[in-house]
């Protein structure tokens, strides 16, 4: 009683005090990484059209979507014509599909536009190979089978992070993982930034269960940390999940604190 009075002092809230007690049993800490490790506040660094076109169909289309990507490219747009679509498809884990007046607009990542045959030229490899490099996450898009449109967006890393997991190393933790939706690079990008020594990139929300799941066959017990809708499968099934204060109404509900 007296741990949990304490912890929610300093903004913690465990979920009963059973969580405490298998919270010392912890011996791997995973992490998710967009909105966990890092603010969750991207912003668009980079930008390039190719088919102004498609600048009012990706606007509408972002403006369905809560994930944090969508509203830094809402941000870097500006206030745009409106455009209806007769049908929006949602693809778990690499991006958003609508159609309207005829128009087909993918919104997504690169597998997303491999998977759907988008072509790039020599210049516009190059770019998303820059981008890859230095980090950013990448969003392309399509208008009618053609890319129209890159977007590279970075996000902060939280402030601490580096030193928290230095704090939890000599707490007795003994592994480290992050596990994201974003792009392997990326995620190589911000384990060397922080200290960790396991990331894992292209991942879908059962890729990242799957993980957990066979890690807690060898034995390791888990917390898991994540704030997304797409993180309650692995905040549930994790010994410990933790969810971030600012996260997901699903995310919270789901975790132990």
């Amino acid at each position: 009683v007296a741990g949990i009075g304490k912890a929610a002092q300093e903004g913690v809230l465990f979920k009963g005090s059973e969580t405490i007690k298998r919270m010392s049993n912890v011996d791997s800490v995973i992490f998710d990484k967009t909105g966990t490790l890092t603010k969750g506040k991207p912003i668009v660094s980079e930008m390039k059209i190719i088919n102004q076109n498609v600048i009012p169909y990706i606007y509408s289309l972002e403006k369905e979507s809560n994930h944090p990507l969508a509203q830094a490219i809402i941000n870097k747009l500006g206030k745009q014509k409106h455009v209806d679509f007769e049908k929006i498809d949602v693809i778990k884990g690499k991006g958003i599909k609508g159609i309207s007046e005829r128009h087909t607009i993918l919104v997504g990542n690169l597998q997303l536009m491999y998977e759907n045959k988008i072509q790039t030229s020599e210049s516009d490899s190059a770019f998303i190979e820059e981008m890859m490099n230095t980090g950013h996450t990448l969003v392309l898009a399509s208008f009618d089978q053609k890319l129209a449109m890159m977007i590279g967006i970075k996000d902060e890393i939280r402030t601490g992070v580096k030193e928290t997991i230095v704090n939890l190393k000599e707490l007795g933790i003994q592994d480290f993982m992050v596990l994201s939706g974003d792009h392997q690079r990326t995620v190589d990008d911000l384990i060397k930034q922080v200290g960790i020594d396991q990331g894992y990139g292209n991942l879908l929300p059962e890729d990242k269960s799957d993980i957990i799941h066979s890690l807690q066959k060898q034995g390791k017990k888990i917390a898991f940390i994540g704030d997304g809708i797409n993180d309650s499968p692995s905040l549930a099934l994790a010994d410990i999940g933790i969810a971030m204060g600012n996260g997901t109404d699903v995310a919270i509900e789901t975790s132990d604190i």
